[in-house]
């Protein structure tokens, strides 16, 4: 082949290379689709795909966590209405005007309340996870440091002791009551801390992964006006290289058969 059609084959080459990379660019809508388009920017973008994805799970787990406070919370208000109730009890017992038999009744009530405290405490669970002893760490951020990790602690303080027996020691029992009722609101108080706080975090991570899929598609996504551009340019550039080549072609064949008779 002479070199005028090498020179134009070449030329063919280049051209129909550079439109098949932009056809695949108009059908993906990503003007990086392999190593080679922009091996710096792939990173760039797998890198925030990554923590896009993490931050997800993360939102997830942070609303996890939420409805283990929510169970955790119904457990609570029941608590709650245990020691009002009680302390009703108590204060009707510790009356005067009612005697032993009476108190034996009203007391009857306030231990069988005690169980039921008791009961709760011991079997209100989410995933198989008692939600109303020791603590969990939600892991809400994209790495293994605290600062990605909220920690959730619900300690109940137990069953309060009761006894409605006598006037004496009702009186004592409504001590006993209140300060409970203020250990309850104490750890409902913490819980609701913990659940603004994953709040706060949903609301960071949301943005967070906002910006990401921004700054990646900014990597990534492809000028669709400039990819129509590059179809049209790279598509006449074919068809005139292509008509090159022919009659490059031909003239080295009118050359051949004119030396062929020399």
């Amino acid at each position: 082949m002479a070199i005028d059609s090498m020179k134009a084959n070449r030329a063919l080459e280049v051209s129909t290379l550079s439109l098949n990379n932009t056809f695949q660019k108009a059908a993906s809508g990503k003007r990086i689709n392999k190593a080679s388009d922009d091996a710096a920017g792939l990173a760039i973008a797998m890198s925030l795909q990554n923590l896009e994805v993490e931050l997800g799970q993360g939102t997830r787990n942070a609303y996890d966590a939420q409805s283990v406070i929510n169970v955790a919370q119904g457990a609570y208000n029941s608590l709650g209405e245990i020691a009002t109730r009680q302390a009703e009890l108590a204060t009707q017992a510790a009356n005067g005007i009612y005697n032993d038999a009476q108190r034996a009744n009203i007391n009857q009530e306030a231990q069988a309340l005690a169980e039921e405290a008791q009961r709760i405490q011991a079997t209100t669970q989410f995933n198989g996870m008692n939600v109303m002893s020791g603590q969990f760490q939600a892991q809400v951020g994209t790495d293994s440091s605290p600062n990605s990790q909220i920690s959730v602690a619900s300690q109940a303080p137990g069953v309060v002791s009761v006894d409605l027996s006598s006037a004496a020691s009702a009186r004592a029992s409504l001590d006993s009551i209140s300060n409970y009722s203020a250990s309850l609101s104490q750890a409902q108080g913490n819980l609701g801390a913990a659940y603004s706080r994953l709040d706060t975090a949903i609301q960071n991570n949301n943005v967070s992964k906002e910006n990401f899929t921004a700054a990646r598609a900014r990597i990534e996504d492809a000028d669709m006006g400039e990819v129509a551009a590059n179809l049209t340019k790279y598509s006449t550039q074919q068809k005139i290289g292509v008509q090159v080549l022919q009659q490059t072609m031909q003239s080295d064949s009118m050359k051949l058969n004119l030396l062929k008779k020399a």
